[in-house]
């Protein structure tokens, strides 16, 4: 008899211990994410006959810091209508193949068109993107916007506007 109670009482212990950590898990605090603390560098604007091409990159103060499933996106828009070949490519380090993420004609009549995307490599402290415009007509702005992912947190809204100058 006294085996039984001790056993019944072990059991009674156990469960009590495994609530308690159910319990406590619950309310648990999540941990918190570091900030998205991005920074772009100046856009520089050049011309390879009739394409137009910016480049800039966006670098993270802690140069050991990577990303896996990135996003980003594109916004494109004009003040009036629009037709042109675009194509984004980035590389996740200098010396890096180009990896291409939109290569279109986008046509605008009134209405702004968005290309969301999902960088998948490995990106260690910067990444070079560059942007190629052949317009047939009208002046786009090309806004790049950094979104927030599951590895960071965003404190301020992380975009860049790209405006080609007049030719």
């Amino acid at each position: 008899m006294l085996l039984i109670n001790a056993g019944i009482f072990l059991a009674g212990m156990l469960i009590m211990l495994l609530l308690l950590k159910f319990y406590k898990s619950l309310f648990k605090e999540k941990e918190e994410k570091p900030l998205c603390d991005f920074k772009f560098s100046k856009v520089r604007y050049s011309e390879k006959g009739k394409k137009q091409i910016a480049k800039f990159s966006a670098s993270i103060s802690d140069k050991h810091t990577f990303f896996v499933d990135f996003p980003i996106l594109f916004r494109f828009y004009s003040d009036n209508r629009f037709k042109g070949r675009v194509k984004i490519s980035y590389r996740a380090a200098a010396v890096a193949q180009k990896e291409e993420l939109v290569n279109k004609t986008i046509v605008l009549q009134t209405k702004t068109e968005e290309c969301l995307h999902y960088l998948d490599d490995i990106i260690v402290g910067r990444i070079y993107f560059e942007v190629e415009l052949e317009a047939s007509f009208g002046k786009p702005i090309i806004e790049f916007e950094i979104l927030e992912n599951k590895n960071c947190k965003l404190d301020k809204e992380l975009k860049l506007a790209i405006k080609f100058p007049e030719k």
